[in-house]
C-alpha cells in the first residue's frame, strides 16, 4: 500500500514538473484491449501516434517536436507552427497543442478572423477597399462603425441631403424648413449617424432662412 501511494505521489510531482515547464505527458492516453497488444484511440494532448497497436501505450504516441503542434486525439503528423511575419506580430508563442496566435502591428487591423493578413484600419465615415485601404464614403452614403462596408442612407435623410447640396439662389423663400422624422428614434428606427445628420440639415436652413431675409 505505502508502495503504490509513493507511486501515485511520485506521478503527480512528475506531472506537475511537466506542466511548469509547459511540457504534456506522452503515449496514449486511451486505449483499449486487442489481444495481446492494446491498441490506442487518444493520445496525451501534445502527441502524435507513431503506432496503432502495440504492448506498451507509452510507445504508441510520442510528443510534437519543436515548433509543432496537434489539436487532433489521434493525428499520425503534427501541424507546423504559423509564423507571425511582415504587419503580423506574435501575441502568443505556439506549443505542443496549440498554434501560434498573430495580431497586427499599431495602425492597422485583421483583414480576417484568422488574422492572415492586416489592413489599414478604416474609421467612421470611411470603407475598407479591395486592396487593403481607405476610402471616404460616396454620397448618399454612410458608415458609423470602424471598418464597415458603406451603407446607403434612409430615403428621408437621402432628400435632406439633396437639400442642403442645392445651391444657394434668390429665388429661395424663407420660411420652409424640412420636417425632421428622423429626431423620433422610435418611429424612424434611424441611426445616430443619420439622426446627427439630419439636426445638421436643420441647422443649415435655419441659417439660409436668416441670410435670405
Amino acid at each position: 500500500m505505502a508502495v503504490i501511494l509513493w507511486a501515485m505521489g511520485l506521478s503527480l510531482l512528475m506531472q506537475g514538473y511537466l506542466f511548469s515547464l509547459g511540457r504534456t505527458e506522452t503515449g496514449c492516453m486511451k486505449w483499449v484491449p486487442s489481444g495481446d497488444d492494446v491498441c490506442c484511440e487518444a493520445c496525451h494532448p501534445g502527441n502524435r501516434l507513431v503506432k496503432k497497436c502495440g504492448p506498451n501505450p507509452k510507445e504508441l504516441c510520442k510528443p510534437c517536436e519543436r515548433k509543432t503542434f496537434t489539436v487532433i486525439p489521434a493525428a499520425i503528423s503534427c501541424t507546423p507552427c504559423r509564423q507571425c511575419i511582415g504587419a503580423l506580430v506574435t501575441v502568443k508563442n505556439c506549443t505542443a497543442t496549440s498554434n501560434t496566435i498573430c495580431s497586427c502591428k499599431e495602425g492597422l487591423i485583421c483583414g480576417d478572423d484568422s488574422c492572415s493578413f492586416c489592413t489599414e484600419k478604416c474609421d467612421k465615415g470611411q470603407e475598407p477597399t479591395e486592396d487593403r485601404s481607405c476610402r471616404p464614403c460616396p454620397d448618399g452614403m454612410f458608415s458609423d462603425q470602424i471598418q464597415q462596408k458603406c451603407k446607403p442612407w434612409s430615403t428621408k435623410v437621402a432628400q435632406l441631403w439633396g437639400i442642403l447640396r442645392t445651391p444657394h439662389s434668390s429665388e429661395r423663400k424663407p420660411g420652409k424648413i424640412a420636417t425632421l422624422p428622423l429626431l423620433n428614434s422610435d418611429k424612424g428606427g434611424y441611426s445616430e449617424y443619420e439622426r446627427v445628420f439630419s439636426i445638421l440639415v436643420l441647422l443649415s436652413q435655419l441659417l439660409d432662412n436668416v441670410f435670405a431675409f
